[in-house]
């Protein structure tokens, strides 16, 4: 006999500051876990916006300060990309990609991704400290470039079992 699955959707708007910007959505997905009412799950956390990134690690300045170095080493803003030359990119032109040429973001919101799926259960939202399995992990949003706003979601699922 199949049970019903229940989903629980929550929506919060981000805006980023602009380059690669860091921000803390631990609370927000702790939030939206104990709303949600579901005492064992998966939180989908989810960014629709092409140069925002969704990823769990620690908070910590050193951590962030390193893997900001690694990314702009990876990624370097002032190589040459395709996707802002005028003269060749003929697809999917938005008026303010042309103010500011933002392919180095694309390429590293492709090697990080735009969303997480961890296990969510009532004492990971309160007792553990964040939606994720290690006490010292956060969730954070990561920005590669762009300052447009982007929409995490959080879709509760119970976990299947």
């Amino acid at each position: 006999m199949a049970t019903a699955m229940k989903v629980f959707q929550h929506e919060t708007r981000l805006r980023t500051a602009g380059g690669l910007t860091v921000t803390d959505i631990t609370e927000d997905v702790q939030r939206a876990v104990r709303d949600s009412a579901i005492g064992d799950g998966i939180a989908c956390i989810y960014s629709p916006h092409t140069t925002c990134c969704v990823r769990v690690n620690e908070m910590e300045t050193g951590f962030l300060d390193d893997f900001c170095d690694l990314l702009k080493r990876l990624v370097p803003s002032e190589s040459y990309y395709a996707h802002d030359d005028w003269d060749r990119r003929t697809e999917n032109i938005c008026p303010e990609d042309m103010d500011q040429g933002n392919g180095h973001s694309h390429c590293m919101a492709m090697l990080l991704g735009t969303s997480l799926c961890p296990s969510a259960t009532a004492s990971s939202s309160s007792e553990r400290g964040s939606a994720s399995s290690s006490s010292s992990s956060t969730a954070s949003a990561t920005g590669a470039g762009s300052s447009r706003s982007s929409v995490p979601e959080l879709e509760l699922a119970p976990a299947p079992g």
